[in-house]
């Protein structure tokens, strides 16, 4: 069994010592730099990859240049079991506004930081957080941040990295919905190439290399780095929370200086409220974290007040891009607000009903064929025969006639108003499918929802917050487009409120 300090070895530490300085560093820039073919660069950096040694590779994103306010919030639980403490956590990590997330070993359970645009949306998801943790909240604090700098992982190299700034600039900068595709695929995957980033968002490669410098060069992007393992190289992650005494500013400058240069830091934290400093420390023992400590106290006794410790468990989240920064999403359902089938869909399900020997007076809109069904007989086989008539005469029809498309509809979808564009349908995948290519309408489409992969159809939720799901944006983002009243339910109790009735 190897020692976790030999998992690497120096050409290891070499090639992430050049990842850090910048992860989108291109295998063959690296080869170079680290003297070694690109074949064996790259053989490495996958091997890293599969042994966990890095988890990630990620955009350090500025969010105050965006305009948004981090929030740390420190959370104490009582009375919990493990399972209870994983629930709460897997709650906390679904909301959009988390940012980063934490379990501890010490008088914090779990630490967050939350990115929001102002005080009363933060108040409305600390509220939230709150009644996620009861009744097992015994005790939570907040800080707001000023200012922070990345430092790096120091036990790779005795030499300083560049740090990486976040806070407030100047002025904050404003995004566009393109800008905010680019961030949203590299805040979590740093050294996609940019073919195929260029691929995956539809963007011309000149377009987008243009883009990203100005992204970077606009203080958005401050930088590219790994996210690694460090238990699995032998230390351990504490956080060392500060409250300080700001009576001299020269003092807190050469405090400043001490934290960023010290061997065993990677992160420098600056935030207003019950602690003023955060230390991210890297090391390898508690005797370390205490020979900190006392470093700290003997070089700066009138500037530390009182300092707490935790010690990090496990990191569940890190993505500084919250949802909907930019982006309005537009969902659609698809018959009788897209296109015009359900003039004549009503028509034949009756005319197959009646030739079984049932009929139906509800109206067949916004509901699944399955579910439509299921209504008037609980006969499974008949079900299934009347599916199987309707669906066959159903693609009969389609064959033979021009389907009518929403032209107001499809002006949204043509202007590219947002690239967040979602169809959610009670109809199946095989008749989706045929009424897309028939009317060509397949290509405006990010995410295509149907019956099929739902387990509760509409006037349900499931179908929209699967789409709100994959198409990574919060339900006060989006604008839902609906002609039945079962497809408005449906976005109403996934918790959209922006929605437009459509009829023919």
């Amino acid at each position: 069994m190897p020692k976790k300090s030999d998992i690497i070895d120096e050409k290891d530490k070499k090639i992430l010592r050049e990842l850090e300085e910048d992860a989108r560093q291109t295998d063959s820039s690296i080869a170079k730099k680290v003297r070694l073919s690109k074949q064996v660069t790259n053989y490495r950096i996958q091997q890293m990859l599969k042994k966990d040694i890095i988890n990630n590779f990620y955009a350090v994103v500025n969010v105050g240049n965006l305009g948004l306010t981090t929030y740390y919030v420190f959370i104490q639980l009582e009375k919990i079991s493990k399972e209870k403490e994983e629930e709460i956590l897997k709650k906390i990590n679904s909301l959009d506004e988390v940012g980063w997330l934490i379990s501890c070993i010490g008088k914090w359970d779990i630490i967050l930081n939350l990115n929001e645009s102002s005080v009363l949306n933060f108040e409305k998801t600390l509220n939230q957080i709150i009644r996620i943790c009861e009744p097992n909240l015994y005790d939570y604090k907040f800080t707001i941040l000023s200012e922070a700098e990345h430092i790096g992982y120091k036990f790779l190299s005795s030499q300083n990295y560049k740090p990486l700034y976040q806070g407030e600039r100047d002025k904050s900068l404003k995004l566009d919905v393109s800008d905010e595709k680019i961030l949203r695929v590299l805040s979590q995957n740093a050294r996609i190439d940019s073919i195929a980033l260029s691929k995956k968002i539809k963007m011309p490669l000149h377009i987008l290399s243009y883009r990203m410098k100005k992204l970077i060069k606009g203080g958005i992007i401050e930088g590219f780095r790994p996210k690694l393992n460090i238990n699995k190289l032998g230390y351990q992650w504490h956080l060392l929370l500060i409250k300080l005494d700001f009576t001299s500013e020269e003092e807190r400058k050469k405090l400043i200086e001490f934290c960023k240069y010290h061997k065993n830091t990677y992160y420098v934290t600056f935030t207003i409220g019950d602690y003023n400093l955060m230390l991210d420390l890297h090391i390898k023992s508690t005797d370390e974290l205490i020979g900190i400590k006392r470093e700290l106290q003997d070089k700066f006794p009138n500037l530390i007040k009182a300092y707490e410790s935790v010690m990090i468990a496990e990191e569940f989240k890190i993505d500084y891009i919250p949802k909907g920064i930019t982006t309005t999403a537009l969902l659609f359902d698809l018959d009788g607000t897209l296109v015009n089938t359900e003039k004549f869909d009503g028509k034949l399900l009756k005319k197959v009903l009646n030739s079984n020997g049932l009929k139906s007076d509800e109206e067949f809109r916004g509901y699944s064929l399955e579910d439509y069904i299921s209504k008037i007989t609980s006969d499974k086989k008949l079900q299934k025969k009347i599916k199987k008539e309707f669906i066959s005469e159903y693609e009969l029809i389609l064959k033979n006639i021009q389907i009518e498309i929403n032209n107001e509809l499809l002006r949204y979808l043509k202007l590219g108003l947002s690239p967040l564009v979602a169809l959610v349908t009670a109809n199946n995948k095989q008749l989706t499918r045929r009424i897309l290519n028939k009317t060509g309408l397949s290509k405006y489409f990010e995410v295509i929802i149907t019956c099929e992969d739902v387990k509760n159809q509409k006037p349900e939720p499931d179908a929209y917050l699967k789409a709100l799901k994959e198409l990574n944006v919060s339900p006060e983002n989006c604008i839902v487009f609906e002609d039945s009243e079962a497809g408005i339910k449906s976005a109403k109790a996934a918790g959209i409120k922006n929605i437009r009735k459509v009829a023919y």
